[in-house]
Protein backbone atom coordinates (compact mmCIF):
# COMPACT_ATOMS: atom_id res chain seq x y z
CA UNK A 1 0.00 0.00 0.00
CA UNK A 2 1.46 3.34 -1.09
CA UNK A 3 0.83 6.04 1.53
CA UNK A 4 2.76 8.83 -0.20
CA UNK A 5 1.11 11.81 -1.82
CA UNK A 6 0.60 11.72 -5.58
CA UNK A 7 2.50 14.15 -7.78
CA UNK A 8 -0.63 16.29 -8.14
CA UNK A 9 -1.08 16.44 -4.37
CA UNK A 10 2.59 17.35 -3.87
CA UNK A 11 2.14 20.08 -6.47
CA UNK A 12 -0.91 21.49 -4.63
CA UNK A 13 1.01 21.50 -1.35
CA UNK A 14 4.13 23.07 -2.87
CA UNK A 15 2.12 25.74 -4.69
CA UNK A 16 0.23 26.61 -1.51
CA UNK A 17 3.45 26.84 0.51
CA UNK A 18 5.11 29.12 -2.06
CA UNK A 19 2.08 31.37 -2.46
CA UNK A 20 1.65 31.80 1.28
CA UNK A 21 5.37 32.39 1.84
CA UNK A 22 5.16 35.33 -0.58
CA UNK A 23 1.79 36.74 0.47
CA UNK A 24 1.11 35.78 4.10
CA UNK A 25 4.08 36.84 6.16
CA UNK A 26 3.92 37.59 9.86
CA UNK A 27 3.57 41.29 9.02
CA UNK A 28 0.22 40.55 7.35
CA UNK A 29 -0.96 38.54 10.35
CA UNK A 30 0.16 41.24 12.79
CA UNK A 31 -1.58 43.95 10.75
CA UNK A 32 -4.89 42.11 10.99
CA UNK A 33 -4.54 41.21 14.67
CA UNK A 34 -3.60 44.75 15.69
CA UNK A 35 -6.42 46.38 13.72
CA UNK A 36 -9.77 47.16 15.31
CA UNK A 37 -11.73 47.15 12.04
CA UNK A 38 -10.04 44.55 9.82
CA UNK A 39 -11.11 40.93 10.31
CA UNK A 40 -8.98 39.41 7.55
CA UNK A 41 -6.51 40.43 4.86
CA UNK A 42 -8.60 41.25 1.78
CA UNK A 43 -5.71 40.99 -0.70
CA UNK A 44 -4.71 37.58 0.62
CA UNK A 45 -8.36 36.44 0.57
CA UNK A 46 -8.65 37.52 -3.07
CA UNK A 47 -5.43 35.69 -3.94
CA UNK A 48 -6.58 32.51 -2.21
CA UNK A 49 -9.86 32.68 -4.12
CA UNK A 50 -8.00 33.15 -7.41
CA UNK A 51 -5.87 30.09 -6.61
CA UNK A 52 -9.14 28.11 -6.37
CA UNK A 53 -8.58 26.94 -2.80
CA UNK A 54 -11.95 28.17 -1.52
CA UNK A 55 -13.73 25.88 -3.94
CA UNK A 56 -11.34 22.96 -3.64
CA UNK A 57 -14.04 20.37 -2.88
CA UNK A 58 -16.88 22.15 -4.68
CA UNK A 59 -17.76 20.30 -7.90
CA UNK A 60 -16.62 21.99 -11.10
CA UNK A 61 -20.24 22.25 -12.28
CA UNK A 62 -20.93 24.51 -9.30
CA UNK A 63 -17.94 26.80 -9.76
CA UNK A 64 -15.35 24.90 -7.76
CA UNK A 65 -12.09 23.13 -8.49
CA UNK A 66 -13.46 19.62 -7.98
CA UNK A 67 -10.47 18.43 -5.94
CA UNK A 68 -10.69 15.92 -3.12
CA UNK A 69 -10.57 16.25 0.63
CA UNK A 70 -6.93 15.23 0.82
CA UNK A 71 -5.97 18.21 -1.35
CA UNK A 72 -8.13 20.41 0.86
CA UNK A 73 -6.31 19.14 3.94
CA UNK A 74 -2.94 19.90 2.34
CA UNK A 75 -4.09 23.45 1.55
CA UNK A 76 -5.47 23.93 5.06
CA UNK A 77 -2.23 22.65 6.56
CA UNK A 78 -0.24 25.24 4.65
CA UNK A 79 -2.67 28.03 5.59
CA UNK A 80 -2.24 27.09 9.24
CA UNK A 81 1.51 26.83 8.85
CA UNK A 82 1.64 30.38 7.47
CA UNK A 83 -0.79 31.75 10.11
CA UNK A 84 -2.74 33.28 7.25
CA UNK A 85 -5.34 35.72 8.63
CA UNK A 86 -8.26 34.67 6.45
CA UNK A 87 -11.66 33.09 7.25
CA UNK A 88 -10.79 29.85 5.46
CA UNK A 89 -12.15 27.47 8.08
CA UNK A 90 -15.53 29.14 8.43
CA UNK A 91 -15.99 29.51 4.70
CA UNK A 92 -14.69 26.14 3.52
CA UNK A 93 -15.12 23.74 6.44
CA UNK A 94 -18.35 25.21 7.79
CA UNK A 95 -20.40 27.02 5.14
CA UNK A 96 -19.31 25.10 2.05
CA UNK A 97 -19.53 21.71 3.75
CA UNK A 98 -22.95 22.49 5.20
CA UNK A 99 -24.22 23.41 1.74
CA UNK A 100 -22.66 20.35 0.11
CA UNK A 101 -24.13 18.01 2.70
CA UNK A 102 -27.52 19.53 3.45
CA UNK A 103 -28.20 22.41 1.07
CA UNK A 104 -31.05 22.39 -1.40
CA UNK A 105 -30.27 22.59 -5.11
CA UNK A 106 -31.28 26.25 -5.08
CA UNK A 107 -29.04 27.05 -2.10
CA UNK A 108 -26.12 25.27 -3.74
CA UNK A 109 -26.67 27.17 -6.96
CA UNK A 110 -26.87 30.48 -5.13
CA UNK A 111 -24.06 30.12 -2.58
CA UNK A 112 -21.42 27.60 -3.71
CA UNK A 113 -20.12 29.67 -6.65
CA UNK A 114 -19.96 32.76 -4.43
CA UNK A 115 -18.13 30.91 -1.65
CA UNK A 116 -15.72 29.35 -4.16
CA UNK A 117 -14.98 32.76 -5.68
CA UNK A 118 -14.45 34.42 -2.30
CA UNK A 119 -17.42 36.74 -2.79
CA UNK A 120 -19.16 35.29 0.27
CA UNK A 121 -17.54 34.50 3.61
CA UNK A 122 -18.78 31.84 5.98
CA UNK A 123 -19.93 32.76 9.48
CA UNK A 124 -17.02 33.37 11.77
CA UNK A 125 -16.14 34.83 15.10
CA UNK A 126 -13.80 37.78 15.00
CA UNK A 127 -10.92 37.74 17.48
CA UNK A 128 -12.39 40.95 18.87
CA UNK A 129 -15.93 39.63 19.25
CA UNK A 130 -17.23 39.14 22.77
CA UNK A 131 -16.28 35.95 24.51
CA UNK A 132 -18.36 34.09 27.05
CA UNK A 133 -16.38 33.22 30.12
CA UNK A 134 -16.91 29.48 30.55
CA UNK A 135 -16.19 29.69 34.26
CA UNK A 136 -18.72 32.41 35.11
CA UNK A 137 -21.04 32.30 32.10
CA UNK A 138 -20.89 36.07 31.78
CA UNK A 139 -19.80 37.88 28.64
CA UNK A 140 -16.58 39.79 28.48
CA UNK A 141 -15.20 41.84 25.64
CA UNK A 142 -16.53 44.75 23.62
CA UNK A 143 -20.19 44.02 24.45
CA UNK A 144 -19.76 43.24 28.13
CA UNK A 145 -23.22 44.52 28.98
CA UNK A 146 -24.98 42.25 26.49
CA UNK A 147 -26.81 39.14 27.52
CA UNK A 148 -24.87 35.87 27.05
CA UNK A 149 -27.51 34.51 24.68
CA UNK A 150 -26.96 37.36 22.24
CA UNK A 151 -23.20 37.78 22.44
CA UNK A 152 -22.11 34.15 22.36
CA UNK A 153 -21.28 32.89 18.86
CA UNK A 154 -21.76 29.27 19.89
CA UNK A 155 -25.37 28.14 20.37
CA UNK A 156 -24.43 25.21 22.60
CA UNK A 157 -22.70 27.50 25.09
CA UNK A 158 -26.01 29.30 25.54
CA UNK A 159 -27.85 26.11 26.48
CA UNK A 160 -25.44 24.30 28.76
CA UNK A 161 -22.24 24.95 30.59
CA UNK A 162 -19.00 23.76 29.00
CA UNK A 163 -16.67 21.33 30.72
CA UNK A 164 -14.84 22.93 33.60
CA UNK A 165 -11.38 21.96 32.32
CA UNK A 166 -11.27 24.26 29.29
CA UNK A 167 -12.11 27.72 28.11
CA UNK A 168 -11.87 29.58 24.85
CA UNK A 169 -10.33 32.98 25.01
CA UNK A 170 -9.17 35.69 22.66
CA UNK A 171 -5.43 35.99 23.10
CA UNK A 172 -4.47 38.58 20.49
CA UNK A 173 -0.66 38.43 20.75
CA UNK A 174 -0.62 34.63 20.49
CA UNK A 175 -3.49 33.18 18.55
CA UNK A 176 -6.98 34.62 18.08
CA UNK A 177 -8.40 31.12 18.67
CA UNK A 178 -6.77 29.48 21.62
CA UNK A 179 -8.16 26.79 23.86
CA UNK A 180 -6.42 26.73 27.18
CA UNK A 181 -6.97 24.66 30.31
CA UNK A 182 -8.37 26.34 33.38
CA UNK A 183 -6.02 26.59 36.29
CA UNK A 184 -7.15 26.62 39.90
Amino acid sequence: MNLEFSEDQKFVQHTAREFLAKNAGLDVCRKVLESNQVTHDAALWKGVAEMGWLGAVVPEAQGGAGLGYLELVLIAEEIGRALAPIPFSSSVFLATEALLLAGSAEQKKQWLPRLAAGEAIGPSRSPRAPVISRSTGSPRGSRAGASPARSCPCPTARRRASPSWWRRESAVPRSPWSISPLRA
